[in-house]
């Protein structure tokens, strides 16, 4: 089972990380071979960083193979396809590396700006590798690199927080009802998408207020944190997916307020990748910051550390007076009886990752309905593993964000 849940897990990598390449491959240069926006580097740096340690070989090689497949499907040379793949993925394997190596566990901050760090340099380093490859191979401009270079870090930032937002699911700041906040986050969906729609599809003239123009591209920015706030992770990043593919295609199409007079499509797609950036990293400190306030908020200082030994999984509890009366589940099947259905999946990823890498470096937050059908929302904030000679265990610590107070 396990092996049949590895191959499927590749396939799904590979497939996502081939799709938004041949995206990206349809926006390059077909001489040059430069994208001018490349997508699947977001993908490669997330299977890397969501995927333990152990798995990174296999990853590195189905990315690998999608990758020449892919290159082979655009009739792009063998061997110019074999360098740019080795260095692309190379790079993508190395960001996941030092942001895994180089970050504090558990500081979400430093993760991020390690993160990013390592994203800008190493970028760099395989722009002037790729770039001088092709300056050898078919004598193109070294002036390249920054095409790459801004492709490259561009897909990594926009792609990687988009599909942590909907893997590591961090959901509502507010005490709305579930329908209320599936209704407000419909109409912040309608109303991102048409103003930007409204925006990004109409063509400049002289005659047009450019400062205005470039004002009204806040207010997509506005609603998608709203809806990121008010509904969750997974709201934000779908919306921010349909946001970005109307920016590229728009920007692509010489529309919209980054086409200026005296620029080309290609420079219009990069203030594209900047704005979309701009966002994506707006989204990623909302959710640290929302994150940060349910940890120390009244309701979430009411927290419960547990021991899980493994194999057997049973439970541990630090403090199960805290919860009342309410009897706490004492094994693992138990605990995830309790949990909303469709987080259970989430939840049996989020304790693997401390099973392979020893620690959970991020927050998962999910639903828990008691025996007496008492509901908690449940942020689990840190989670370690613990070796011993008997085997090992996960020892881990709740915050309640909402949910019934806690027993005095």
């Amino acid at each position: 089972m396990r092996t049949l849940r590895l191959g499927l897990t590749l396939i799904g990598w590979a497939c996502l990380y081939a799709i938004l390449g041949y995206i990206s491959l349809l926006l390059d240069d077909p001489y040059t071979r430069v994208a001018f926006v490349w997508f699947p580097a977001g993908v490669a740096v997330a299977a890397f960083l969501f995927n333990a340690k152990r798995h990174w070989p296999a990853l590195f090689f189905a990315l690998f193979i999608a990758r020449m497949l892919l290159d082979a499907g655009m009739l792009h040379n063998l061997e110019t396809s074999f360098v740019l793949s080795a260095i692309s993925l190379g790079s993508d394997l190395a960001v996941a590396y030092c942001t895994r190596r180089f970050s504090r566990r558990g500081d979400d901050l430093n993760i991020i700006l390690v993160w990013l760090l390592a994203s800008l340099i190493i970028s760099a380093l395989a722009a002037l590798l790729g770039v001088g490859w092709l300056s050898f191979s078919k004598h193109i401009s070294l002036s390249h690199f920054w095409v790459w270079w801004a492709a490259n870090v561009s897909g990594i930032i926009a792609v990687n927080i988009m599909l942590a937002g909907w893997m590591v699911n961090q959901g509502s700041m507010t005490r709305l009802s579930r329908p209320m906040q599936l209704g407000i986050g419909v109409l912040l969906l309608a109303a991102t998408l048409l103003a930007t729609w409204h925006i990004f599809s109409q063509s400049l003239s002289l005659a047009d207020n450019t400062a205005l123009i470039f004002l009204r591209t806040v207010l997509p920015i506005v609603l998608i944190l709203l809806l990121t706030i008010i509904v969750g992770s997974r709201a934000g990043s779908l919306t921010f997916l349909v946001l970005a593919a109307l920016v590229v295609f728009y920007s692509w199409q010489g529309l919209g307020p980054f086409f200026l007079s005296g620029l080309n499509s290609n420079e219009s797609l990069l203030l594209a990748q900047c704005y979309l950036c701009t966002i994506a990293l707006l989204l990623v400190f909302v959710r640290i910051l929302t994150r940060n306030i349910k940890s120390v908020s009244p309701e979430s200082a009411f927290s419960q550390r547990y021991h899980m030994a493994m194999p057997t999984g049973t439970l541990t509890w630090d403090n199960p007076a805290l919860f009342g009366a309410v009897r706490l589940p004492n094994n693992r099947q138990g605990l995830l009886d309790a949990v909303a259905p469709e987080e259970v999946n989430g939840l049996l990823a989020y304790w693997q990752q401390a099973i392979d890498d020893g620690a959970s470096r991020y927050g998962y937050t999910f639903h828990l309905t008691l025996a007496d059908g008492k509901n908690f929302t449940i942020s689990q904030q840190e989670l370690i593993r613990v070796d011993s000679e008997q085997g090992f265990a996960l020892i881990g610590r709740w915050n309640v964000v909402h949910g019934n107070s806690p027993a005095k």
